[in-house]
């Protein structure tokens, strides 16, 4: 789904939950409430590089340099947790997060260049907490919130194509500390159920491919250090609050 699909989507999703006339814009203090999320996550600024240039030599910039690859699209983000209103006005919750859908699939700049292609997928378990600001229009309430965490980030194997050849080196997972900043606005449906659109940057640290031997044609052909790279993200979203009581 691209983000112009998904935006147009959420605003109807929305527009038709605030059809209903809102009981109570927030959750009482000490309230537990259930969320869930999905939405679209655009990455950017990949960084993929071999973590041995000099050795590897194998994603290569121009003039022969250690070269980098950005680029590796946009994919889509699931996910659901609990949290507690402390406060009137500050909230947190602990969600945990899958993204999906994004692929590298992108040529070096070497002079005969070569395409690199991998599948990559996170799994992020994240603690959050948001402040209100439901000052403006009843039953409409801006936020921003700032979230720590776990993520793990798993590349397939890394294949390298050029003149009809293709090479495949080793997968790898990576577990890193992430982080996130958050804004957004909720809208309040019924007896305290909340929609929220939201938008999220969202920075899941490190990934990468193992080191080990490179596969072509079912052979053994040679050895590779391993790709690296980054999870960075801009998110937008909408997420379901409803009080558990």
């Amino acid at each position: 789904m691209s983000l112009r699909d998904f935006l147009v989507c959420a605003s109807f999703a929305v527009l038709c939950a605030s059809a209903s006339v809102p009981a109570q814009a927030q959750s009482a203090v000490g309230e537990l409430y259930f969320r869930g999320d999905a939405g679209w996550s655009g990455t950017t600024d990949a960084n993929i590089h071999d973590r041995n240039f000099p050795v590897d030599h194998a994603i290569t910039g121009l003039g022969g340099t250690a070269g980098t690859l950005d680029d590796i699209g946009s994919g889509w983000f699931a996910g659901g947790g609990f949290g507690m209103q402390f406060i009137p006005n500050f909230r947190a919750d602990l969600v945990y997060t899958y993204r999906g859908g994004y692929h590298l699939d992108q040529f070096d700049q070497a002079p005969s260049p070569t395409k690199f292609r991998s599948d990559i997928f996170a799994h992020s378990v994240m603690a959050s907490g948001y402040a209100d600001f439901p000052y403006l229009y009843d039953g409409i309430i801006p936020f921003l919130g700032a979230g720590i965490g776990w993520s793990q980030i798993n590349m397939t194997d890394l294949s390298a194509s050029n003149s009809g050849k293709t090479v495949v080196a080793p997968k790898g997972i990576s577990d890193n500390f992430s982080w996130q900043l958050t804004a957004g606005v909720g809208f309040a449906v019924y007896d305290g159920i909340m929609v929220d659109l939201f938008y999220r940057y969202f920075d899941g640290g490190h990934m990468h491919t193992r080191a080990g031997n490179t596969i072509s044609g079912g052979a053994v052909v040679g050895t590779y250090e391993g790709a690296e790279g980054d999870l960075r993200a801009h998110e937008f979203g909408i997420s379901f609050r409803a009080p558990i009581r």
